[in-house]
């Protein structure tokens, strides 16, 4: 969970945090409940055994002390206590700022989200943990679309997915077709009143939350809320199951057509699905069903296409947004393949068989040039980072060597600035890179344009923000999500003027915008491309999907 306080048991006063203080950086360090990821056998998968004995949040109601003074509030402002005792300077009032990965829970004290830090949060627990999904979203015409895809900007939302299963069991697993809809935003409580959370059981034993007892007073909210046209705020969750042969290391959904699904199987297969089906389905209560072939029971659909060529299993996977159908995936043993769409008879698809060439170990994230149809990138435990053209298979066109100083977990491609790269290891830092200032050969040394250190564990996800340049997310084993503006500098004057200058916040960067606490083992985190301030993120204990409310989607991009 995030926006956390640190709550003492002693705690006689109200935290008077102003919200430009939550949006600074120290409403980053606010996001919490704490937990440390458990050791993994694979560094990409959750523990099969769940602990489903997840927190209700405390929303105790602390009143403000009525016989304060002007004396006592000059003390406090100087960081001492009447009686002379000097205060803690991370406190503001009784509150602590906590600080993830420095600051332990002590005993008699308890982490507390703010509600106040979401626009809205949302949690589902799944059947069984999922590694991976990616997300359905449709135009303006009713069509599968994510490149062009409809704005979302009212509330309640809905967020349509395709998600894997990680089961105790092989022949448990499966592909889940996910729709959540009536996402509400994330009710606040107004000063000085109680609001009570709600926890609604759903299908699958899904669990949404969010409070309902009082009207959202934000002024400079530019999405509206038609709540009141509901008869109900629950979240309501559907789902469709397609079996599948075993643990599902990684989805991606083709862009120009997500209803066709790429799944990379433990198995040492990858296949290509067709889930059109059941999306109809999941759909039909809007009255948008979509036009495809609805003969087909959802129960029954099988793979169009599935390849075993790499010998091994893998969790590289990528589709091109340049040209329509090609898709790449890589290995644990190094290779790389190429997958591209075929009018053979009776074939949707097929793979290249000459590999591409050069990593020396597992290529552990791949990622299309997204405005150059030969061009793309991938990462490495190598250590590397290597830029290809699709027209030489026996070496890559740039490697740069030494990109961490561990394995290199995942990378992602700027779609608006294109010479960016970022990536992140399992040492925890999260790098960006320049390709203009790339040099090649094997010899040759680059330097990061910039380099993140937040992250007390691997990075196993990043991704840069489609509306927005400088800004992306990344997820870690920490239990984190963050998110970060790389055009942020801190004015020092700026926060003196402001009242927002409290001792340790210089601990983080300027560019950190926000930290979200409370999964255990965070294995992917995105932007949705229909709301480009909503994340899902996904953990051993299920899907979370929040909005910081100082990121809304007017402001990204300005």
């Amino acid at each position: 969970m995030a926006g956390a306080r640190n709550k003492h048991s002693r705690a006689r006063g109200k935290a008077k945090v102003t919200r430009s203080q939550l949006r600074a950086r120290v409403e980053a360090s606010q996001n919490a409940t704490v937990g440390h990821s458990p050791s993994v056998s694979r560094k990409r998968r959750a523990q099969t055994e769940l602990e489903r004995n997840a927190e209700e949040p405390d929303t105790e109601t602390v009143f403000e002390d009525a016989y304060g003074d002007d004396y006592e509030e000059e003390h406090i402002a100087s960081g001492e206590k009447p009686d002379g005792e000097i205060r803690d300077p991370m406190m503001v009032n009784d509150a602590v700022v906590f600080r993830p990965g420095k600051d332990k829970v002590g005993a008699g004290e308890k982490l507390v989200y703010d509600e106040s830090a979401y626009d809205q949060f949302h949690r589902c627990t799944l059947e069984w943990p999922s590694l991976s999904f990616d997300f359905v979203c449709m135009n303006a015409s009713g069509a599968y679309d994510n490149i062009s895809p409809l704005a979302m900007q009212t509330y309640p939302m809905t967020a349509t997915m395709v998600l894997g299963t990680q089961a105790d069991v092989s022949a448990k697993n499966k592909l889940v077709c996910l729709k959540m809809s009536n996402l509400h935003r994330t009710r606040r409580p107004r000063k000085g009143k109680k609001t009570a959370a709600k926890s609604v059981g759903a299908e699958g034993a899904s669990s949404d939350e969010s409070s309902s007892e009082d009207e959202d007073d934000d002024d400079d909210d530019e999405m509206s809320d038609e709540s009141h046209m509901l008869p109900s705020r629950n979240t309501i969750l559907q789902n469709i199951d397609i079996k599948f042969d075993s643990i599902v290391n990684r989805v991606r959904t083709m862009p120009q057509h997500p209803n066709i699904v790429a799944a990379w199987s433990s198995s040492g297969r990858f296949y290509i699905t067709d889930v059109a089906p059941a999306l109809d389905v999941l759909n039909v209560d809007k009255g948008r069903r979509m036009s495809a072939s609805t003969s087909i029971s959802p129960s029954n659909i099988k793979p169009m296409y599935s390849f075993r060529g790499h010998g091994v299993e893998g969790y590289a996977m990528d589709w091109s947004r340049v040209v329509e159908s090609n898709l790449l995936t890589g290995a644990l043993n190094g290779s790389i393949y190429m997958t591209k769409a075929t009018n053979r008879e009776g074939a949707a698809f097929t793979t290249v068989p000459d590999r591409f060439i050069g990593h020396r170990q597992a290529v552990e994230d791949i990622q299309w040039s997204p405005n150059e149809q030969n061009v793309f990138a991938s990462c490495s435990s190598d250590k590397s980072i290597r830029i290809w053209d699709t027209r030489e298979r026996r070496r890559s066109a740039l490697v740069v060597d030494g990109a961490h100083d561990a394995d290199v977990n995942v990378i992602s491609w700027n779609r608006m600035e294109t010479h960016l790269i970022v990536s992140g290891g399992d040492e925890g830092l999260i790098k960006v890179w320049d390709l203009r200032h790339l040099t090649g050969g094997s010899n040759s040394v680059s330097t990061a344009a910039a380099e993140f250190k937040q992250h007390n564990a691997a990075i196993t996800c990043v991704q840069w923000n489609d509306a927005d340049a400088s800004m992306l997310c990344a997820g870690s084993e920490d239990g984190c999500v963050s998110v970060w503006d790389l055009a942020v500098e801190r004015d020092a004057e700026e926060e003196l003027r402001e009242g927002v200058v409290l001792s340790g916040a210089e601990e983080f960067p300027a560019q950190l915008l926000f930290v979200h606490m409370g999964q255990k083992n965070v294995k992917e985190a995105q932007w949705h491309p229909s709301c480009p301030s909503l994340i899902v993120s996904t953990a051993e204990d299920g899907l979370n999907v929040f909005q910081a409310s100082n990121i809304t989607a007017s402001s990204l991009g300005s």
